[in-house]
């Protein structure tokens, strides 16, 4: 349930932690992944096309009144005429669908005060419940306030424009968030985008068995290469974000077929 080996896709089969010693589960309380896709694999009864299954995993999605983002939903709440100064970011949060999506300015928002929370060492992860005062809020969105006005000159932005997906010359709106199913969690560059990748996706791999055999797909969330002049540099950029899968072959005679240069790796 991308969350903890103890839990299975039916939570009629999982494992008894207390039976276990303590260091061989530290997670036993559910994060926004494996809240958010309890409630996809329940829309979803009976069996799961393939189609679908690559749905669930590039979900982008926050789960709805879950502890681990209880902050949005205080905020959400917060009277508007009482803060006014900020009211603009309340609204843009209260009319949020919690998708993250390129085109969402709720998400925007929600990805500035979620690095304020982060940076300041107030939010730490998404295992507890992320609930704190009004004051702490205020100050928060003050910050966005401040943040949008020193680097987008007050406009509203939407996440696309703010979180890139970025490397040499390639530079894409993405779509994503540090703790949603197709995550990516990035850092602000001096110009306050968020282009700096510190974890999330990197290799995914989609298998099917079939009387066919076996049946695999593949991306890379950069390329299969560190070597800024290599053309494999960032070369699945936009695959990645277009959430699209390469053929991927374990037949030694296709693969030599296909190779571009056969080598010894000595």
């Amino acid at each position: 349930m991308n969350n903890s080996v103890f839990e299975a896709t039916d939570s009629a089969d999982n494992l008894d932690y207390k039976i276990y010693r303590d260091y061989l589960n530290d997670r036993q309380t559910q994060n926004n992944r494996s809240e958010r896709i309890k409630q996809m694999m329940k829309e979803h009864p009976g069996k799961i096309s393939y189609t679908d299954f690559r749905k669930i995993k590039y979900d982008t999605e926050l789960p709805l009144h879950f502890k681990g983002t209880a902050f949005l939903d205080d905020m959400q709440r917060l009277d508007t005429a009482k803060y006014g100064d900020v009211a603009r970011f309340i609204l843009l949060l209260r009319n949020w669908d919690r998708k993250n999506s390129v085109d969402s300015k709720g998400a925007a928002v929600f990805l500035v005060l979620t690095w304020y929370f982060y940076s300041h060492d107030l939010i730490t992860d998404f295992y507890k419940e992320n609930r704190l005062n009004s004051g702490a809020y205020l100050k928060a969105l003050h910050f966005v306030k401040d943040y949008y006005h020193k680097y987008y000159r007050d406009k509203e932005m939407t996440l696309g424009e703010i979180q890139r997906f970025q490397r040499g010359s390639v530079d894409l709106p993405l779509a994503a968030y540090p703790d949603v199913m197709g995550a990516m969690f990035l850092y602000p560059d001096k110009q306050g985008v968020f282009n700096r990748p510190m974890r999330g996706d990197g290799f995914v791999m989609f298998v099917q068995f079939s009387s066919n055999g076996v049946e695999i797909e593949t991306s890379q969330a950069f390329g299969n290469s560190n070597d800024p002049k290599s053309k494999h540099y960032n070369d699945q950029m936009q695959m990645y974000v277009n959430q699209q899968l390469k053929h991927m072959s374990l037949n030694i005679d296709e693969v030599l077929e296909s190779a571009v240069v056969k080598y010894h790796p000595r």
